[in-house]
């Protein structure tokens, strides 16, 4: 679970709710019940046709799996639906003989819950029933038995625990900071606790705070990049390009409405250009073709994304910064970014630039 925890945090700097206090940076993030079921498919149920086994003899005669998690709320909880494919044998002759085989739903009530220390974000089940496929209840007394015994602590023992994914947080995006901002970014992360969580119909919301320093030092102004460097990083973007107008061209028009498709496909163009220029040039008493470029691009996107169709995952922080002006917007995303060494500028993404100049770099020497 604390890789569901990596993916919420590195929507934190999207997400346009929340203000830098003396104390620390208060943050909501909402994930969206689809964005959180394919989490849990990615991560849990990776067995063969995105499954969970939970349980099986020593000569693999019988098998509990759970499959296909659907999530969505009911009374304050996480309503969660799972496949249960069920199979009971014994082995007669060195053959497994199929005693029961029995296939259906179990429905789980699970309700969000904040440890003590607010370190820990449990899911307990408060209540648990199965059906068969036509709608009825359970009543395999056997079969019962392995449910309790298997797979409602299975389900309970999902948690993010802050405690355990501070390193990972940490190793993921040190990488991509000025080594004078890790210490910043290490004490960040130390002081993580959650301030909340509930659910709604959409997702569940939780609450995060952590804290930063008053005022950090500013970084020396980063050199424009070299000719080699530009050579290097059109390479990059080349690739990078390709594979966003892919995603944006072949994502069915239910999903995507056609003017909002245009409208990326011409933001990523434009980008190219802002970001060329921004990496190639240094002109302090000049608008920074970077911040330009990101204000420009959020008033033409902002309205076509606030009427975005509902439901997609993919869109679900974008939609949510959409309803933001985008002269806010700046200010809410630089809040959080310039204790870290980033922002929404040339500087800083010449700074970005030889990071992950440097990192293509090393993963090409290994191959």
């Amino acid at each position: 679970m604390k890789k569901i925890l990596m993916i919420t945090l590195a929507c934190l700097a999207l997400s346009p709710i929340g203000h830098v206090f003396a104390k620390g940076v208060d943050l909501p993030i909402r994930l969206a019940y689809p964005l959180l079921a394919k989490a849990l498919v990615g991560l849990f149920y990776t067995s063969e046709g995105h499954s969970a086994e939970l349980w099986h003899d020593q000569q693999h005669c019988s098998h509990l799996r759970l499959a296909d998690p659907r999530i969505s709320q009911q009374s304050g909880q996480l309503r969660i639906l799972n496949n249960v494919n069920a199979h009971i044998g014994a082995m007669l002759g060195g053959h497994c003989v199929a005693l029961m085989q029995w296939h259906g739903t179990l429905e789980t009530l699970q309700k969000p819950t904040l440890s003590k220390d607010r370190l820990v974000l449990s899911l307990p089940v408060t209540q648990a029933t199965t059906y068969d496929q036509q709608g009825h209840a359970l009543k395999i007394d056997q079969l019962e038995a392995l449910l309790d015994r298997q797979a409602k602590p299975w389900l309970a023992q999902l948690q993010i625990n802050l405690n355990q994914a501070r390193g990972n947080i940490i190793q993921t995006i040190a990488p991509y900071l000025p080594p004078e901002r890790v210490p910043v970014l290490t004490s960040a992360v130390e002081s993580l606790v959650f301030t909340q969580v509930e659910t709604n119909s959409t997702g569940i919301v939780m609450g995060v705070n952590f804290k930063v320093p008053k005022t950090v030092a500013a970084l020396t102004p980063e050199a424009p990049l070299t000719g080699v460097e530009l050579a290097q990083w059109q390479k990059l973007w080349d690739k990078w390009h390709e594979s966003y107008l892919q995603a944006i061209s072949h994502t069915p028009p239910d999903r995507l409405s056609p003017a909002l498709q245009s409208a990326l496909i011409d933001q990523l163009a434009r980008a190219q250009s802002a970001f060329q220029a921004g990496l190639a040039q240094y002109n302090p008493g000049q608008a920074d073709p970077v911040r330009v470029f990101f204000s420009d691009a959020w008033q033409q996107l902002s309205p076509l994304l606030s009427n975005a169709t509902d439901g997609l995952p993919e869109l679900d922080s974008l939609h949510a910064l959409s309803l933001i002006a985008a002269t806010d917007l700046l200010y809410a995303l630089e809040s959080r970014m310039t204790p870290f060494g980033l922002s929404l500028s040339s500087d800083s993404l010449r700074r970005l630039a030889r990071t992950l100049l440097s990192k293509d770099q090393h993963a090409a020497a290994k191959i």
